[in-house]
């Protein structure tokens, strides 16, 4: 049994799953970075104080850099890498981790932005499950 599911690994291309996937986690972290949230619904925190010209863009987007490192393909300091059986995503943007996890030392409070859902984690394992089904299927058929 080993033999055949170390096979199946080889054989199977999980390349347009982990496309389909990654356009999911895209469109849960524009939802997030619009409706000032992290993945599992909590709403960031505030900022303290007006931005310094006065503008009133969203938080974490006052220029939209960082949310386009995470979200655009191709962007400055996006991440996007997909294999045959692996997905890479995410951005390499210095001032991300900061903001994910905030940092006590200068008073920035954590923002989570990166992440997924409990719903969209159910949905990718489903859709896993029947890729993998499919692909099986498709080879032992009669």
């Amino acid at each position: 049994f080993k033999r055949v599911l170390d096979k199946l690994e080889r054989e199977i291309d999980f390349k347009p799953l982990l496309k389909w996937i990654r356009q999911l986690i895209i469109e849960e972290t524009e939802f997030n970075f619009s409706e000032e949230q992290t993945p599992d619904g909590g709403k960031w925190k505030q900022l303290k104080k007006a931005r310094a010209d006065g503008s009133t863009n969203p938080i974490l987007n006052e220029f939209g850099d960082l949310e386009k490192s995470v979200t655009k393909i191709g962007a400055l300091n996006n991440i996007n890498i997909v294999t045959k059986n692996t997905l890479e995503w995410g951005t390499s943007d210095s001032r991300a981790p900061t903001h994910q996890y905030g940092d006590e030392t200068r008073n920035i409070p954590k923002r989570e932005f990166l992440g997924i859902s409990d719903d969209l984690e159910k949905k990718i394992e489903e859709e896993i499950g029947l890729f993998v089904e499919q692909e099986i299927l498709s080879r032992f058929s009669v």
